[in-house]
């Protein structure tokens, strides 16, 4: 069976729909596939796509110089229905101080 891949202009242009920030320019991320999954990285940002788009994972990650350790600051995962993606919220992580947010 062919496995259908979005490509990294559009995996992109599916990302930004979904995300309240400014996502960084398409040209900062890498690209890479691998059996059915798709994965942009960049800017702190990552994007993975699974069965040619039907779903959706936005990781979006920082740099805490402090700890010297890399943070989770939101997920969100997207499943595509009726030509839109629809998601029930945003899953936020735990930081140390804010707590569940």
């Amino acid at each position: 069976m062919a496995v259908k891949y979005l490509k990294k202009k559009e995996l992109y242009q599916r990302a930004k729909m979904l995300i309240d920030d400014v996502l960084p320019l398409c040209k900062d991320f890498s690209y890479c596939f691998f059996r059915g999954v798709e994965i942009i990285t960049g800017g702190g940002y990552e994007i993975h796509s699974m069965y040619g788009g039907n779903w959706l994972r936005l990781v979006h990650i920082e740099y805490d110089e402090t700890d010297d350790l890399w943070h989770f600051k939101e997920q969100i995962f997207a499943h595509y229905q009726y030509g839109k993606y629809t998601y029930t919220g945003k899953i936020y992580m735990y930081t140390k101080e804010k707590g569940w947010r």
